[in-house]
């Protein structure tokens, strides 16, 4: 039976069983387990067989895991991170100083808190590791239930992930739209959606929120959203590609305050009518956090305070 041959299974088993459904491929998954190629179609083989069940369908193009794959797949992230949960658990309590964080970021924190956030827990916690993987909410908020990753920081969706998972606001946020230095629009005064439409942008991708409020505040005016010559949201490229040419960028304003501080970039005087959104955390509602994600979180909050009285003042 397949429950009797399950409670048998090592760590490495499940850490390869992980490794071949990331990576579609044997070899690759070879790679990241350190076994040879040999090595890992043996021992898959004899898992399957021990199982009675086929687990990844072999194809010319690689391979992929059929329906009783994905249920393995899916326990065996559960299990592997409980088991580096249960390691930080125990390392906090014989001294506190190391540990191991996983985090999800959008585009939106990643220039701000984090890094403020990343400093204070070093300084607490000398031996600590922090993994920072960036991406969207749709692949974010998978590998987060997954347990692949801790928490996810950034702007929170606007359909909320209501299963599994747990938001909360850190800060609102507002978006800005800037130019190189020089930009032929800084010649124009205050401009309007319409003259700004037929121009190139560089635009977050079409599953994010602020892709989505964007489009929204282009076509509540009448218009068709504005063509998108590149979709990004590697930061150091758009930073290079907005520099280089007359394309128009949007992100919040946080992400590109150093450039306009600098002269490097320009800031439109355009009014998008893209209200404030919440940055916040997200992480799992049925699974407590590590001493050491607990203590990021709470030196998240803490960025997020100054952060708040920063823009406060400077409006004011």
């Amino acid at each position: 039976m397949p429950g009797h041959y399950l409670q048998r299974l090592k760590i490495r088993q499940l850490d390869l069983l992980v490794a071949i459904n990331d990576h579609r491929s044997l070899r690759a998954a070879a790679d990241i387990v350190g076994l040879s190629q040999p090595a890992v179609t043996k021992t898959l083989k004899l898992m399957e067989e021990d199982l009675g069940l086929t687990l990844f369908d072999r194809t010319n193009r690689g391979v992929s895991p059929t329906e009783y794959g994905v249920i393995l797949v899916r326990h065996a992230r559960s299990i592997l991170a409980q088991l580096r949960q249960a390691g930080d658990e125990l390392a906090d309590l014989t001294g506190g100083i190391g540990g191991r964080v996983v985090l999800g970021t959008l585009l939106t924190a990643s220039e701000s808190i984090i890094p403020a956030a990343i400093i204070s827990l070093r300084q607490q916690r000398p031996g600590v590791t922090v993994k920072i993987v960036t991406g969207t909410n749709d692949v974010l908020m998978p590998a987060l239930i997954q347990g692949d990753i801790d928490l996810v920081v950034g702007r929170l969706p606007e359909f909320r992930y209501r299963s599994g998972i747990q938001q909360e606001a850190l800060y609102d946020e507002d978006v800005v739209c800037v130019v190189r230095s020089g930009h032929p629009l800084l010649k124009k005064g205050q401009l309007s959606l319409s003259m700004v439409q037929s121009e190139e942008w560089i635009l977050p991708p079409q599953q994010t929120t602020l892709r989505r409020q964007i489009d929204r505040a282009f076509l509540g005016s009448g218009l068709e959203p504005p063509f998108c010559s590149v979709e990004s949201v590697a930061l150091l490229a758009n930073r290079a590609l907005l520099k280089a040419s007359d394309a128009i960028g949007i992100g919040p304003s946080n992400m590109y305050q150093e450039d306009i501080e600098t002269g490097s970039l320009t800031a439109l005087p355009l009014t998008l009518n893209i209200s404030k959104s919440p940055v916040g955390v997200s992480i799992r509602s049925d699974h407590p956090l590590s001493p050491t994600a607990r203590a990021f979180l709470e030196e998240l909050k803490v960025a997020s305070g100054v952060a708040m009285r920063a823009a406060e003042s400077s409006e004011a």
